[in-house]
């Protein structure tokens, strides 16, 4: 190029008949000049270099390295200098304009592209200062394939460099496509962003997106073209009436076919979150919701006439809070709400409270399934007597439509009874069956689940024990109701005691059938149930089939010969966690006794705060046993035992086989008599507390 320039130059310079022509060596040179114009003209500046000058100003500098315009030292084939952003190099067309009009700079490659991925041109954007270039910026044009006469595929790429660093990377690509890849060089859409994408004048430039999310500050629509809510999605081409109510989404569906919503999850395990819709509710100002009701999520259905909507919902489900929401109790309900044919009222028709119970027709069920406020009847399931379900269970209710009788399960399907004289007997007040002619006589109800009996200072024996408001006062009159008028069934009665002195003690002498018994105080702190009785045992289990459990309490009996918890005539009783023994007679009470073949089973740690005659006492063939090597017992105080800590006479046992004590006694450590036994497996005689010696006669052991 600079060699094309020079002797364009020399050409306008020369006469037509050749000549030598003498050139000087500054701006204001005799020769060549422009006739009466001595600045103007053709120079050599420098040995190496020639120069144009206008005006006695060098405006442009041809050397070894290229041609300067505004620079006496250019380094490449063509540097232009200005001195200002609107100075330079412009490229004017002059023919007129059209679809083909207008100046171009061009940035080619001296071959032909032969593979994709080879550069063809480029515009750089940097800073020069005589010494050192930067080239941060590029926008540069690619060849996706080889170049043909029929071929010129071609790909644009920008780059830029970050902050803080000197390497450019590619920003954004638009491939030959036309899809446009920001963050991303292999868009394989219309726009491809890898990243978040912020919408909206507030939010455009001030708000980040999150990661590979997008914020939109205006509506939002699909398949519509005038979303007036956040979001709008339609399939139909009929633009969507206006909610009813301030929503902030609304869902078309096509003419013809429903609008609905598809939520899927996929999850490999056998358990996990599938998919919900969630509605919840603040107070002002994003503050705590306290209040003792309300709405927080309903699902409703309306119906549109052409002209507008019902002033209410038609039909819907909701859920509410019901009670005050805190961190440890957010209790809820559903409802279901329609409305009737001739109004346009919905009013709730079914609900499930806080508890699980179901009411129809009324928003307060007190029961699993209330119709209390219902007057019509309820239609039995009918079926053939070949129709019974395979398998009975108890409780079922059904009608044969063989026989023309409704029909329950117990072992085996009965009648339900239709007449005065009819074989089976309803109890209304008890709600127990009889039936004499199919052997159900006791009239006794059969547990389906564990089942709690409260007993409280403040209680009634009248009660039915089955609530917290309908406690018993006794422990005898619910060891009684158990044993007399229920079938345990596999599952666990507990007789839970409310805090409390209870001056009556227990005397289970009724058998229980086929289920476990718990009697329990209070977990947190057993001190605060006290059994304390005069003239009687605090607990008694005596005969075949007493057997239960005893946790969570004190026990303390003043009177001679007076026990804290006793075993006898075969009744087993084990000890839970939390008990405390106190006080007894220091001549003839013990705390813990077994005897006539009553069995003690120590099962966890427990307490004792006072003394007494005996703490163990086993006679007439008895077993006390510890089942756990990580029992103690820790005694408060230092209380004394008048005959013994422990006393096992008449070939019974006391076991205590991994028993810890933490704390001291006085009085004798144990006696063995009459082919007792006492086993701590240490041999140790110093083992049970106490500050006098043990002793062993008529075949009596200790180990």
């Amino acid at each position: 190029m600079k060699k094309s320039i020079l002797a364009a130059l020399l050409l306008i310079a020369l006469p037509l008949h050749a000549q030598t022509v003498a050139i000087g060596t500054s701006s204001s040179a005799a020769n060549p000049q422009r006739s009466g114009q001595a600045g103007t003209g053709l120079f050599s500046s420098t040995s190496d270099a020639v120069s144009v000058s206008a005006g006695g100003i060098e405006i442009m500098r041809v050397n070894g390295n290229g041609v300067g315009i505004g620079t006496a030292s250019p380094v490449t084939e063509l540097d232009v200098y200005s001195t200002g952003p609107t100075t330079g190099i412009r490229n004017v067309d002059t023919q007129a304009l059209g679809t083909t009009s207008g100046g171009a700079f061009l940035a080619v490659a001296s071959a032909i592209p032969a593979a994709s991925g080879q550069r063809v041109g480029s515009f750089i954007f940097g800073a020069y200062n005589g010494t050192s270039a930067y080239y941060p910026a590029v926008i540069t044009g690619w060849a996706s394939e080889a170049w043909s006469s029929t071929d010129e595929g071609s790909y644009i790429q920008f780059e830029t460099t970050a902050t803080g660093t000197n390497s450019r990377t590619a920003k954004m690509l638009i491939n030959p496509s036309g899809d446009v890849g920001i963050g991303t060089t292999t868009p394989v859409n219309l726009l491809d962003v890898d990243g978040g994408v912020a919408i909206g004048t507030s939010y455009a430039g001030a708000d980040t997106a999150p990661i590979n999310g997008l914020i939109v500050q205006g509506d939002v629509g699909i398949g519509t073209s005038s979303p007036n809510l956040p979001l709008e999605v339609t399939t139909n081409t009929t633009a969507l009436p206006a909610p009813n109510f301030s929503s902030q989404i609304q869902i078309g569906g096509p003419d013809g076919s429903f609008a609905s919503v598809d939520m899927d999850a996929f999850q490999n395990s056998s358990s996990g979150v599938g998919t919900a819709i969630f509605g919840r509710i603040y107070g002002g100002t994003n503050a705590s919701r306290t209040t003792a009701s309300g709405n927080i999520l309903g699902l409703c259905g309306q119906a549109y006439n052409g002209t507008g909507f019902p002033t209410a919902n038609s039909v819907c489900i909701g859920e509410a809070t019901d009670g005050t929401q805190t961190t440890t109790s957010a209790p809820t309900s559903i409802t279901f709400g329609t409305t009737p044919s001739g109004s346009t009222t919905r009013a709730v028709v079914m609900e499930i409270n806080n508890a699980g119970n179901v009411g129809i027709g009324t928003t307060a069920p007190a029961v699993s399934l209330d119709l209390s406020s219902r007057t019509d009847a309820i239609s039995l399931p009918p079926g053939t007597t070949g129709q019974r379900p395979g398998t009975g269970v108890a409780g079922m209710l059904r009608y044969n439509s063989t026989n023309g009788i409704p029909e329950f399960y117990t072992s085996s399907w009965l009648p339900v009874p239709l007449t005065a004289s009819s074989p089976i007997v309803i109890n209304s007040s008890t709600g127990n069956i009889t039936c004499p002619t199919c052997g159900i006589s006791s009239g006794r109800t059969r547990l389906m689940a564990n089942q709690t009996f409260y007993i409280s200072t403040t209680g009634n024996d009248g009660n039915n024990c089955l609530t917290v408001g309908t406690a018993c006062a006794t422990l005898n009159n619910v060891w009684n109701l158990i044993a007399n008028n229920y079938d345990l069934a596999g599952y666990t009665a507990t007789i839970q005691l409310a805090d409390g002195t209870y001056t009556s003690g227990l005397a289970a002498e009724l058998p229980t059938t086929t289920g476990p018994i718990v009697i329990n105080g209070d977990s947190t702190t057993p001190s605060n149930v006290v059994i304390s009785v005069t003239g009687e045992n605090a607990i008694t289990g005596a005969g075949a089939g007493v057997s239960f459990t005893i946790q969570n309490l004190e026990m303390t009996a003043s009177g001679s010969e007076n026990n804290d918890l006793t075993a006898q005539e075969s009744a087993v009783i084990t000890m839970g966690p939390g008990l405390v023994f106190g006080a007894v007679d220091a001549t003839s009470g013990g705390q813990i006794v077994a005897q006539t073949q009553g069995s003690i089973i120590v099962s966890d740690s427990y307490s004792i705060v006072g003394g007494g005659g005996f703490h163990y006492y086993a006679a007439d063939g008895s077993l006390i046993r510890v089942v756990s090597t990580t029992i103690t017992a820790t005694i408060t105080g230092t209380p004394a035992f008048g005959q013994q800590f422990a006393s096992s006479i008449q070939a019974s046992q006391i076991i205590l086989i991994g028993l810890g004590y933490s704390g001291s006694a006085t009085g004798s450590r144990y006696t063995a008599v009459l082919n007792g036994i006492i086993d701590t497996n240490t041999g140790n005689t110093s083992y049970l507390p106490g500050n006098a010696a043990g002793t062993t006669s008529l075949g009596g052991q200790y180990d």
